[in-house]
């Protein structure tokens, strides 16, 4: 969802302000429509801001990075996705309560749900933790209900207050390796954006997005190819996409519940080294132009893991191919476009028996609107099974995990 920012977001913030405290580290290749950039803190931004978060830090092994089919839209999404990367990060002065989930009872929104690890995968989190995996997406501990831990509240769209744990809100909170780690908050279902109420729609999309990516994946159900022509991408765009060596498809990943979502894959003419892009957006051409963008951003990625000789890299190159892509044999018609605002959306997901909620991560520091939202139930990008065997998915994980 990087390039949500529009230009209204830079009239509603202090724009100049983030230019000057963060830096953009172009990463754009020579060729190809899209504009691509890393984009870090300064000694301005620490001057600004003192207690500005250590997980936010380069240093920390995080980055914020942008996307767009312009130098303008790369800029706005890059300085975006820094101020939601920082505003997501624990900065100590957070409001908790701390409490066992058997003491609250009902209102508490369990880990165990949150995380989406099956039984055995907690069972054998610790030789998952000590393999290649480990470092893609550690799996914490079990939850004792009668413990004691920190919490955060959420609010749902009915105004119902529930809690959620600290350390599922809060980047940086808890970091892999930590044994006492109830998750390992990412910045996934996060968003940024001229106003809280977009943020929520946002953030949104993000998490519908990641379960129609997991159960197409992990869940190894067929979706069908769109072809590019059918949604209104630019014509410099296709024209990239077709007369380059790598093929590339699109896939719609549309699920029962109706918010399109599109897949752009591609390969190299022996059907390997595999990226993908995704967009969710209630508009079809908009999350097509979103999944392409990212695939983009995603082939850069494969190309700094080669050359760091990253082994996930390597077991990624010899074994996702595109003969194992889930792909439907018969074409579909264009996904349609839905009603975009954000009561359409938390609708459509109660209609599926899933609650809403979001906590309002907005910093007095950078005064600008960014929301983490919570919907238990739905399934994630990261192999994480325990929804897919309550739906009778036979061995997910003996899928091979995403790399994206």
């Amino acid at each position: 969802m990087h390039d949500r920012l529009t230009l209204a977001w830079k009239v509603l913030v202090n724009y100049a302000e983030l230019t000057r405290c963060f830096d953009l580290l172009s990463v754009t290749p020579a060729e190809g429509p899209g504009r691509f950039a890393f984009c870090v803190p300064n000694a301005n931004a620490y001057a600004r801001w003192p207690d500005y978060p250590v997980p936010a830090r380069p240093e920390s092994g995080r980055a914020a990075s942008g996307r767009g089919l312009t130098a303008e839209q790369c800029r706005a999404s890059a300085l975006g996705e820094a101020v939601e990367l920082a505003s997501a990060c624990v900065w100590g002065d957070e409001p908790l309560v701390t409490a066992s989930p058997d003491a609250l009872g009902a209102s508490a929104v369990s880990p165990v749900t949150l995380n989406g690890f099956s039984d055995g995968q907690i069972a054998t989190r610790d030789v998952w933790n000590a393999g290649p995996y480990g470092a893609l997406d550690w799996r914490s501990r079990a939850v004792d209900t009668a413990a004691p831990i920190d919490w955060m509240v959420a609010i749902t769209c009915d105004g119902t207050r529930c809690h959620v744990p600290a350390d599922y809100v809060l980047v940086g909170r808890r970091e892999k390796g930590d044994a006492g780690a109830i998750a390992i908050a990412t910045t996934s279902g996060c968003a940024s954006a001229a106003t809280l109420e977009e943020a929520k729609r946002a953030a949104l999309l993000e998490l519908i997005e990641r379960d129609a990516v997991g159960r197409w994946w992990y869940g190894r159900v067929p979706r069908p190819e769109v072809p590019v022509a059918e949604f209104a991408v630019p014509g410099d765009v296709s024209a990239y996409l077709s007369g380059r060596a790598r093929q590339t498809l699109l896939l719609d990943l549309t699920t029962h519940i109706g918010v399109p979502v599109i897949a752009a894959l591609s390969h190299a003419a022996d059907g390997r080294d595999l990226g993908l892009g995704f967009g969710c957006h209630p508009n079809p051409s908009d999350a097509a132009r979103s999944a392409i963008t990212e695939l983009f951003q995603t082939e850069i990625g494969l190309q700094q893991r080669a050359g760091q000789g990253d082994p996930l890299h390597r077991i990624w190159v010899e074994t996702a191919t595109v003969s194992k892509v889930p792909l439907a044999q018969v074409r579909a018609a264009t996904p349609t476009a839905i009603p975009g605002d954000l009561s359409e959306l938390t609708l459509r997901l109660a209609r599926q028996g899933l609650t809403t909620a979001f906590v309002d991560l907005t910093r007095v520091a950078f005064d600008v609107p960014v929301v983490r939202a919570i919907v238990p139930g739905l399934w994630t990008d990261k192999p994480r099974f325990a929804g897919l065997r309550s739906a009778g998915i036979p061995e997910p994980d003996k899928f091979l995990p995403l790399l994206v």
